[in-house]
């Protein structure tokens, strides 16, 4: 019996008792590669009276399989990947805009994608984009400190240790890899990964991928409440309407 703490030895087993498996033959045609996503467009998806909002962002980012998933997951976690973030600090802590922020890898096959969300009340939906956008903007003039990069790589490694304990959650993970087409033992060597990133390295994925313009998505939002769109400041243009407000 193999502990869940022992990568090494869990991805020999896993090679030794895989290693004849094929995958049985399906006429499925592959999905198609998602569309670039064009960085600098917010589109206001528009509910009347709402009393919340909601906030989706997309930017493009990388796959698991990169060279340079595991610097640039580091430098999700300090924007937004724990209670200790920085969005989650001047988001909810100092500013109680939103009731939960989180920056998250939005994986397809082939694309890997930035998510930012986070929901808000009605009334601060301008006020807390604001506060994001310039977050993503000091991820560029403030970059991730040696403190930030050490506390996220620490909470990365021991959440995924922890969440991954339970024999049938390490098991649905790999099977989730597996249906990605994706290496299933990069599972198991991320947190050797993890370990290897410098902090030189998490702090040029920080400058190269979250400058605000990079970044597009939907606000579903009570009109009324973004009177003023062009006082958003986001990207290279003011808010889209996609319906009659």
């Amino acid at each position: 019996m193999l502990a869940p703490d022992d990568p090494g030895r869990l991805a020999d087993a896993a090679e030794r008792t895989l290693a004849g498996w094929q995958a049985p033959l399906r006429d499925v045609a592959p999905l198609p590669p998602l569309p670039a996503v064009e960085g600098g467009r917010l589109v206001l998806l528009s509910r009347p009276d709402a009393p919340q909002s909601r906030i989706r962002l997309r930017a493009p980012g990388v796959t698991v399989e990169h060279e340079r998933y595991p610097e640039l997951f580091l430098a999700c976690s300090v924007l937004g990947g724990a209670l200790s973030s920085r969005l989650s600090r001047s988001l909810r802590e100092d500013k109680g805009y939103v009731y939960g922020v989180t920056v998250f890898f939005d994986s397809h096959p082939g694309a890997g994608l930035l998510a930012i969300e986070a929901d808000t009340a009605a009334a601060t939906t301008g006020p807390a984009l604001e506060v994001l956008a310039a977050e993503l903007s000091r991820m560029r003039t403030h970059p991730p400190t040696g403190q930030e990069i050490a506390t996220a790589r620490a909470y990365a490694i021991g959440s995924m240790a922890t969440r991954l304990a339970p024999r049938a959650r390490l098991a649905t993970a790999l099977a989730d890899l597996a249906a990605k087409a994706m290496d299933p033992l990069l599972l198991l060597d991320f947190p050797r990964r993890l370990a290897a990133v410098t902090p030189d390295a998490v702090v040029a994925a920080a400058e190269e991928f979250f400058a605000p313009e990079r970044f597009s998505g939907v606000v579903a939002a009570d009109p009324r409440e973004l009177a003023d769109p062009p006082a958003l400041g986001w990207g290279r243009g003011p808010l889209v309407s996609s319906a009659p407000g």
